[in-house]
């Protein structure tokens, strides 16, 4: 699988994955699957082709929520995160991992800093989509394992964290 996250809206989780198929995607949500294919993205405005339908989505973000907007309706979409469920659950250190190959645009954070909870950490970008690393928890980060221009892969650490003393 290329791409796969998690979202919450209206108190459901749900999963959005996306796999390279011929020259667009297949896109599952939550088990139902479509063929997308990109045709325009940029400054916060979609143009997919969905099936054989041509569908434009106006999306905006923060570091925790996706809003889109289509057809007149709006969507708020809470990030349901990975790592910072796994760091939260084994209440261990859990370096932060890329979850797709990428292209890194900016590392945010140095080494021996301390960050809050929901901070950017490093940010990349693949299939023209901005993709925030943030901070699972209030953190200092102890080793930066990546750097502004290079390409990553998927399952590829980096930042090593190691949660603040003073965090819940």
């Amino acid at each position: 699988m290329a791409f796969e996250r998690r979202y919450r809206a209206e108190g459901a989780e749900f999963r959005v994955s996306l796999e390279p198929s011929g020259g667009g995607h297949l896109a599952e949500v939550d088990g139902r699957a479509h063929a997308v294919r990109v045709l325009r993205f940029e400054e916060g405005v979609l143009d997919l082709r969905v099936g054989d339908r041509i569908r434009r989505f106006h999306v905006a973000s923060d570091p925790q929520r996706l809003f889109v907007f289509s057809a007149g309706r709006s969507y708020r979409l809470e990030r349901v995160d990975p790592i910072r469920r796994a760091a939260g659950a084994r209440g261990a250190d859990k370096p932060l991992e890329a979850q797709m190959p990428a292209l890194v645009r900016s590392v945010v954070v140095q080494e021996g800093d301390r960050v809050e909870r929901g901070a950017t950490l490093v940010v990349l970008e693949a299939m023209k989509m901005e993709i925030r690393m943030t901070a699972p928890q209030a953190s200092v980060v102890a080793r930066i394992r990546c750097r502004e221009g290079e390409r990553v892969e998927r399952g590829q650490v980096l930042v090593e964290i190691h949660p603040a003393e003073d965090s819940p």
